[in-house]
């Protein structure tokens, strides 16, 4: 029997398809890039397999590892860096029928939900409940629980509770031969279990390369008597970042995010609602819970520490407005044609100079830039620097490619690393995390020696050719470009 049968065999022949249209829906994620650069890679899969429960993941996996045929698992492809994407054809592995929320423990707190789910399904669930979400992602209302967990677990949230992996205690997995696995912490300690030397904190942010999460027992958070969302506005963005910093220092929100002036111009050309307010340097916002007391005085600090910062607090109505828009800031390409993104992850105290230097680049592309900057931790801070390009100048657009390459660069030097590798930051991983990547290596050799499951992602950029695109290839090949734009 060829690979395509013993799957029909497997999961049925009305979840596999091989119908060319749809194939071509599944060969691409969220990222823009140049149909000159994505000729390099075999972005089409041969076929498309819906799985509906934990042992067809396995069967599949299973199937492809004996056929040695690429597994691509995929959620609804929200991620920008070619996560999603073939590189090498094969199956492209459908998880989003995997969507059921399977346990609330509302005594010790505890939700346990299949890697599928939607957050936004989560938080509906939770809404009126004791307890809550500790975090969740900016695209919380198409992202997956398992997407999420394997492309860097930081979010709105993190600030007062930490990375995805801290919250959870358990997660089972699809291995790439398709052995399923429970991994655990220890409930009171949240020490990770070693099982045949792998641990959960390995496994989260491994972009899917070594595992398929199947399912994760979330600790949620208390839900507090009073949620308060806050905003303050600044005339100049230096203050605003300092503002930030200040206040993530000071108190504790739930999160803490800055829009820059541009990028709230482009909220409202993309016909979003947002504050109205005569000031170029951006708003910060966010929100406070707990008890009632405690978040009255949690209000009163942050009116006085943006005060400080030449802020002007502006009304619970605002804030509210702003509150509910904060989801999948990437909403803005409507206002494109086309939006380039560098998410990364910088130190806090670099959040001024990171977001001056992506002024500067798109100053010398002639575009423009706005900024989403997502408070993580007191000295952490997740930066999307947005640039507004138009693909269908097809040259100018393979010029303007390099922002992204740059902005890497440059939050390197700082510090900092980006949020994702993927295929299109592959290159940089071995600078920016040089431990993380040896232990990457050597967890693939171990659990994927036939490099079937997501090949050509994270350690490497994999080609179609089976030989992977050198970074010395690629970086110099965007570097000329962008030594060009004026020219285009």
């Amino acid at each position: 029997m060829t690979f395509l049968s013993d799957l029909k065999s497997l999961v049925g022949v009305e979840n596999i398809s091989e119908n060319n249209l749809e194939r071509l829906v599944y060969d691409h994620d969220y990222a823009p890039v140049p149909r000159e650069i994505m000729i390099m890679f075999q972005t089409r899969p041969d076929a498309i397999v819906r799985t509906t429960t934990s042992d067809q993941v396995s069967e599949v996996l299973r199937t492809a590892h004996q056929h040695r045929v690429p597994v691509t698992p995929r959620g609804y492809a929200t991620w920008a860096f070619g996560g999603a994407m073939p590189t090498r054809g094969g199956v492209t592995l459908d998880l989003t029928q995997l969507n059921r929320i399977e346990q609330y423990d509302e005594k010790r707190g505890l939700l346990k939900v299949q890697a599928g789910v939607v957050w936004k399904k989560a938080m509906d669930f939770l809404e009126s409940r004791k307890w809550q979400l500790p975090m969740y992602p900016s695209s919380a209302p198409s992202a997956t629980v398992g997407g999420f967990a394997a492309t860097g677990g930081l979010g709105y949230g993190s600030l007062k509770h930490g990375y995805l992996k801290n919250n959870v205690v358990s997660a089972t997995v699809a291995f790439p031969n398709g052995e399923i696995a429970s991994l655990q912490r220890d409930i009171e300690t949240m020490e990770p279990i070693p099982r045949d030397g792998v641990t959960l904190d390995q496994l989260f942010s491994s972009e899917g390369i070594l595992c398929i999460f199947l399912d994760l027992t979330i600790r949620l958070a208390p839900r507090g008597e009073v949620e308060a969302p806050v905003i303050a506005a600044f005339d100049r963005f230096e203050d605003a970042a300092e503002g930030l910093e200040a206040v993530s220092r000071k108190t504790t929100p739930f999160t803490l995010i800055l829009n820059d002036g541009e990028f709230l111009r482009a909220k409202r050309e993309a016909g979003f609602e947002t504050v109205d307010v005569p000031v170029s340097g951006g708003v910060v916002f966010g929100q406070y819970c707990g008890h009632r007391g405690d978040v009255k005085k949690e209000l009163e600090r942050f009116s006085e520490i943006t005060s400080s910062h030449k802020g002007i607090v502006l009304s619970e109505e605002e804030a509210k407005l702003e509150w509910e828009e904060r989801f999948y800031p990437l909403r803005v390409k409507r206002a494109g044609p086309t939006l380039l993104a560098a998410d990364l992850l910088v130190p806090t105290s670099a959040v001024i100079e990171t977001a001056r230097y992506a002024e500067k680049l798109a100053r010398d592309a002639t575009i423009t830039a706005g900024m989403d900057i997502v408070a993580v931790a007191r000295d952490q801070t997740v930066i999307l620097p947005m640039f507004f390009s138009d693909e269908r100048r097809t040259l100018k657009f393979m010029s303007h490619t390099a922002i992204v390459k740059k902005m890497i660069d440059f939050v390197i030097r700082t510090g900092g690393r980006p949020y994702g590798y993927g295929v299109w930051n592959s290159f940089h991983l071995n600078r920016a995390e040089p431990e993380r990547a040896r232990e990457l290596k050597s967890l693939k050799r171990k659990l994927d020696p036939r490099n079937i499951l997501n090949p050509g992602k994270t350690l490497m950029a994999g080609t179609r050719f089976g030989l992977p695109l050198p970074g010395v290839v690629y970086n110099s090949g965007l570097e000329l470009m962008w030594s060009l734009r004026r020219v285009f």
